[in-house]
Formats: structure tokens, C-alpha cells, sequence
């Protein structure tokens, strides 16, 4: 055999165990690890009773999906059960300021939503505390600010109060109150940098 083809022959071969370690790699991470996507993860089987919960609970037409008005959750967690409810206007309940008028809200994922705690301990019931003035939770759990949906979210759902600032995963808006244009400052919360301006 020529050197050139046993060459090819190796290299044929370190591939192919390359592969195989891959793959064996895959198959004994995946269950810990839910990142590793394998092809029948591309169109996981999802049952009719879970699908038609999630019409029933989250679908939206503008973001994909956002807790509906006047739902509910229970979920569990180390700690045991927590529970939150999503109020009238579409954000999480806010105890103590309930129905009462606010100037600031957060957009976000579930960062911003706090999944895994009661309404009483999310950081926006610590900021309304800590500002005196209900701060309104529109965050939506699985929310991607890559995407750009916390923007299509602030800019569906702002527009229904006055507000001074929002604030979002890593991200603070300034909405001058009164302005007829309803021009806004987005800034990083880490650099202080200003990002973008946006119209509503």
C-alpha cells in the first residue's frame, strides 16, 4: 500500500472514531445536559393536552407566547410550591399595589418575571418597596432580547401607560413622560452606554 493512500487510510479512520466518540458523548450527556440537540429533538412530539394548555394559558398572536390576562401558575421547585398570577392588564400580580397607578415597568424574560418565586418576592415588588410606586412585571418567560421581543413587547404594551422607566434584562429605557412622540433612551445597565432610541 502507498504511502498516500495510508495516509488517506488513517485519516479515514480518526474521523470515523472521532464520530463515534462524538456521538457516544451525546448519548451520555444528553439527559443531564438538554443543549446537546440531537435530530429527533428538531421535531420533538409534543401531547394534545399540553399543546392545548399552551393555547389556552400563553398564546399570543404578536410574541408567540406571554401569560394570558387573569391566568394563574403553580409551579415546584427545591423550595417547595410557588405561585404566581398574571393580573387583568397582563402583568404579574404585584401585592399591595394592585390596581394603582405606576411610572416605572419592567420588560424582560423570566429574569425579569422571576419564574421560581411568589409575587411577593420578585425584584420589581423589592423595586416598588424601594421607589414607594407599583411597578408593573411585563415580563414573559422565555423572552429572547436577541430576537428583539422584549422591544416588541414593551412597544405593544407601554403605549397603555405613562411611564418614566423600564427596565429589562441588562437594559433600562427612559420614556419622557407627556412627550407626544413618545420618543425613549434605551441604556445598558452594566456600561451605562447608550444602545439605541426608539419611537412607540
Amino acid at each position: 500500500m502507498s504511502t498516500p493512500v495510508l495516509v488517506m487510510v488513517v485519516i479515514a479512520a480518526a474521523v470515523g472514531a472521532a464520530e463515534l466518540i462524538l456521538w457516544a458523548l451525546v448519548w451520555l450527556f444528553r439527559p443531564n445536559f438538554q443543549w446537546l440537540i440531537r435530530p429527533a429533538d428538531e421535531t420533538p412530539d409534543f401531547p394534545d393536552d399540553l399543546i392545548e394548555k399552551y393555547v389556552r394559558l400563553s398564546f399570543d398572536k404578536d410574541l408567540g407566547w406571554a401569560r394570558r390576562p387573569g391566568t394563574t401558575g403553580i409551579e415546584q421547585t427545591e423550595m417547595g410550591e410557588t405561585t404566581f398570577l398574571i393580573d387583568e392588564t397582563g402583568c404579574r400580580e404585584n401585592p399591595g399595589w394592585t390596581g394603582q397607578s405606576s411610572d416605572v415597568a419592567v420588560f424582560g424574560d423570566s429574569f425579569a418575571f422571576c419564574r421560581l418565586v411568589n409575587d411577593d418576592e420578585t425584584w420589581p415588588h423589592a423595586l416598588s418597596k424601594l421607589l414607594n410606586t407599583n411597578v408593573r412585571n411585563f415580563g414573559v418567560v422565555g423572552l429572547d432580547s436577541a430576537t428583539g421581543t422584549e422591544l416588541w413587547r414593551l412597544r405593544v404594551d407601554a403605549r397603555e401607560y405613562e411611564r418614566d422607566i423600564v427596565c429589562g434584562e441588562g437594559r433600562m429605557a427612559f420614556l419622557p413622560g407627556g412627550s407626544p412622540f413618545r420618543r425613549g433612551v434605551i441604556y445598558d445597565l452594566y456600561t451605562c452606554r447608550r444602545l439605541a432610541q426608539f419611537e412607540l
